[in-house]
């Protein structure tokens, strides 16, 4: 429950206070966190194979140190300026940019709140906010899709059951050498997701996941549970652990942190929140299934599963999911709708205008409404 709270949240969070030139590299920061929680666990169960009190305590602490960052973090601009408060939002915006000048900044924030405003607040939208449009359609496509080819690729069984399926030789080891990759791996997007784009990053990792499951299942197909390789003294042992640890390289490239990133760009912020819980929820589903089936079916049938999840997400990425780096939320919006998108004016005269009358109308509300009724 906690877990799946923080992902919710922490998707919707990244999307609303960092800027489009920098929103996927910051993005990516997630999945980098996550990894080196993975290696983390990967090396507390090399040290202590049978200490869980060890590692719920290593847990304890890693969310007590989150609490004690995150508490003086400031709220999400644009949650701020959706009630109404534009001044508290321009205090949360100059915290997080670190100047006082971000009046530019606030323009295109209050435009993409009045296109949601004309969708109708969270509570008004429900699940009929999530298909109301053929723009809101088309974005609950694209995450359920690419997330649950995510998943269907195959990391979790690979975290959960590299100790079993490697030779005997790298049993112990494999595990630990697998999170190390991932985390140092997974700081790649902070270079290279705003500069190449999330669909270059995307289609390339998915094909070099596709490669390397399908050398995996060659493999295993050849020699079923490295009986024969073993007993002939083969040197090819080396081969599986190989092609995980190019997996691992190919899916923190790419595959790991655009799924993760998509819903928080391509939701309206009115139906941002229940449909990336509802996206969460389906994509926990794929997870589990791929969990649970691959010890019954095998790790032939399995690593050929995941590299036909690899080409399908190549193919899916190039003729349905758009571009959208360096693009505001309306902008995205816009080009799921299939209408042009108004450019946002980010000049300082028109910026200070804009907002200035928008802090006129929202003052004049505010006066008519009881501070009860304040968040």
């Amino acid at each position: 429950m906690g877990g799946g709270t923080v992902f919710t949240v922490n998707t919707m969070y990244w999307g609303e206070i960092a800027s489009p030139g920098f929103r996927g590299s910051a993005s990516s920061l997630t999945q980098a966190m996550l990894f080196l929680g993975v290696l983390l666990a990967d090396v507390i169960g090399y040290l202590y194979p049978t200490e869980y009190t060890t590692l719920a305590y290593c847990g304890l602490a890693v969310t007590l140190l989150f609490l004690a960052c995150f508490f003086p973090m400031p709220e999400s601009p644009y949650f701020l300026l959706m009630r109404g408060r534009p001044d508290l939002a321009r205090q949360s915006l100059q915290r997080l940019r670190g100047r006082d000048d971000v009046a530019g900044e606030l323009v295109p924030l209050e435009e993409s709140m009045r296109a949601d405003l004309a969708l109708g607040s969270d509570l008004q939208c429900g699940c009929v906010g999530m298909v109301r449009t053929g723009g809101a359609r088309k974005a609950l496509l694209i995450a359920v899709v690419v997330g649950a080819l995510q998943r269907l690729s195959g990391l979790s069984a690979v975290i959960a059951y590299t100790s079993t399926t490697l030779p005997e030789n790298l049993a112990n080891f494999g595990p630990a050498i697998i999170g190390a990759v991932l985390f140092v791996a997974s700081f790649a997007p902070l270079l290279l997701m705003d500069r190449l784009g999330r669909r270059p990053l995307l289609i390339l990792s998915s094909i070099v996941v596709a490669a390397s499951m399908t050398s995996n299942g060659l493999y295993f197909h050849f020699f079923p549970g490295n009986e024969a390789a073993a007993a002939d003294g083969s040197s090819l042992t080396w081969v599986p652990l190989l092609g995980l640890v190019v997996y691992a390289v190919a899916y923190a490239l790419g595959m790991g942190p655009v799924p993760d990133i998509l819903p928080g760009e391509v939701f309206p912020t009115s139906v941002k929140g229940l449909a990336v819980s509802g996206v969460n929820i389906s994509l926990t589903i794929f997870t589990f299934l791929v969990s649970k089936i691959y010890n019954s079916a095998g790790a032939v049938v399995m690593y050929f599963s995941f590299a036909v999840a690899g080409v399908l997400t190549a193919f899916f990425t190039y003729f349905v999911i758009p571009e959208t780096r360096g693009k505001t939320l309306e902008q995205v919006v816009a080009e799921l709708e299939g209408r042009p998108a108004v450019a946002s004016n980010n000049t300082p005269d028109v910026a200070a205008h804009s907002l200035s009358a928008y802090e006129d109308r929202t003052a004049s509300n505010n006066a008519e409404r009881s501070p009860a009724h304040l968040p």
